[in-house]
C-alpha cells in the first residue's frame, strides 16, 4: 500500500485521472460505434474513471463479459453491466483488444 500511495504522489492524480479518462474516450466512442449503451454516469457531472455499458440483452452482456474473461481482459460485470475501470497501467492497446472482442450490436 505505502508504494501504491508513493506512486499516485509521485505521478500526481491529475495524470491519472486525464490518462483514464482519455482511454474511456477512447472506449466509450468504440462502444457507441458498435451499438452499445453506456451508463448515465459515463457523461456529466456524474463521470467518474469508470466506464458501464452493456448489450442489447441481459444474455447478450454476459456472454461478451465471459468473452472478455476468457481473454484476460479485466473488467467486472455489476448490476447487468460491464464495469470498465483502467488506470496508469493501461493503454490504447488495452481499450483496442477490449473493442475488438466486442464485435458489435
Amino acid at each position: 500500500l505505502d508504494a501504491a500511495v508513493d506512486s499516485l504522489e509521485r505521478v500526481g492524480v491529475r495524470t491519472v485521472n486525464e490518462h483514464c479518462t482519455q482511454l474511456l474516450d477512447r472506449l466509450a466512442q468504440g462502444l457507441k460505434g458498435k451499438g452499445y449503451a453506456l451508463s448515465a454516469a459515463a457523461d456529466g457531472e456524474r463521470r467518474s474513471t469508470i466506464l458501464c455499458f452493456q448489450a442489447s440483452s441481459p444474455e447478450a452482456t454476459a456472454a461478451l463479459y465471459q468473452k472478455l474473461k476468457t481473454r484476460k481482459i479485466a473488467v467486472s460485470l455489476r448490476q447487468g453491466m460491464i464495469r470498465v475501470s483502467p488506470h496508469l497501467y493501461n493503454g490504447e492497446a488495452d481499450i483496442d483488444r477490449l473493442l475488438d472482442c466486442a464485435d458489435g450490436q
